[in-house]
């Protein structure tokens, strides 16, 4: 049985439940964010535009579920790009910020994963 919440949980009733009672607390969590860059890495897009409340320049969603790039729900003003966690698209040191929304969920290995994210994170 796999432990990985699908996008349709995202979109149904528990799901948006979910994002809603997270939106407070990741919202004072993600405007302490600064920086020139921060990449938001989850299975839905939506919460991502909480990057644009910090004072970070440019903000990127990695998504770690295919249907979440193309799901129409999901309005994002972001650069979205696909990927794993254990296995990161971008360059060492490239991020000032990184928020994890539920992806350690989603992966096989949770310490590649943060390994990984420690690997794009600016020292």
């Amino acid at each position: 049985m796999s432990t990985e919440p699908s996008q349709s949980f995202w979109h149904g009733p528990l799901g948006q439940r979910v994002l809603e009672m997270e939106q407070t607390s990741l919202a004072a969590q993600v405007r302490r964010l600064h920086g020139s860059t921060a990449l938001w890495v989850g299975e839905t897009a939506v919460p991502a535009n909480l990057l644009h409340n910090c004072m970070v320049r440019q903000g990127i969603f990695l998504s770690t579920n295919g249907e979440a790039v193309v799901a129409a729900k999901e309005a994002i003003e972001l650069p979205r790009v696909q990927g794993a966690l254990d296995a990161l698209p971008f360059a060492k040191h490239q991020f000032d910020g990184l928020v994890l929304h539920h992806a350690l969920e989603s992966v096989t290995d949770p310490r590649a994963g943060l390994r990984e994210a420690a690997r794009v994170l600016a020292p």
